[in-house]
């Protein structure tokens, strides 16, 4: 045989299944689409990240007490949603309009700060505000008076 694999020797080797254009063997990539879209797309996603790590240096962590101040990486900030509903993650968007409307709902942290804030250890209630001061939290307050439930008998 001349190196082209035949549909048994694919199969064997859990291979994609190649198909003949014009007398050569080629085998399907992605989810059918050609190489020069698959270029376009990751060119594409290259540009908009790009702009987003741009946005992010900008901004840098608006924590207040923020324990790295000064120079971080795009890679070290994340985006926290705030304010609306997530419709998408940032990372996971396409086009560059969906990403603005995303970022304008998010506050940029740094790594520790954005686990801090998942954790309930660390509070941007004035941080929010004074980006939005029309925010209104959605959540009701956390009642910590002594008839929730114990967990552990002291």
């Amino acid at each position: 045989m001349n190196g082209a694999l035949t549909n048994a020797e694919a199969r064997r080797r859990h291979l994609p299944l190649p198909y003949k254009i014009r007398g050569k063997c080629h085998f399907r990539r992605g989810r059918g689409q050609s190489l020069a879209d698959q270029r376009y797309a990751r060119q594409k996603k290259h540009k908009l990240n790009e702009v987003i790590s741009a946005i992010k240096l900008e901004r840098g962590c608006e924590s207040q007490c923020c324990p790295v101040k000064g120079e971080l990486f795009a890679q070290e900030l994340a985006f926290h949603h705030c304010v609306g509903k997530k419709e998408i993650a940032v990372s996971e968007i396409t086009s560059l309009p969906a990403a603005l409307r995303e970022i304008e709902k998010c506050l940029v942290l740094c790594h520790i700060c954005h686990s801090r804030v998942h954790h309930q250890q660390l509070d941007l209630s004035k941080v929010i505000l004074a980006k939005w001061p029309d925010y209104t939290p959605n959540k009701e307050p956390i009642d910590d008076t002594d008839d929730q439930l114990q967990l552990f008998d002291v």
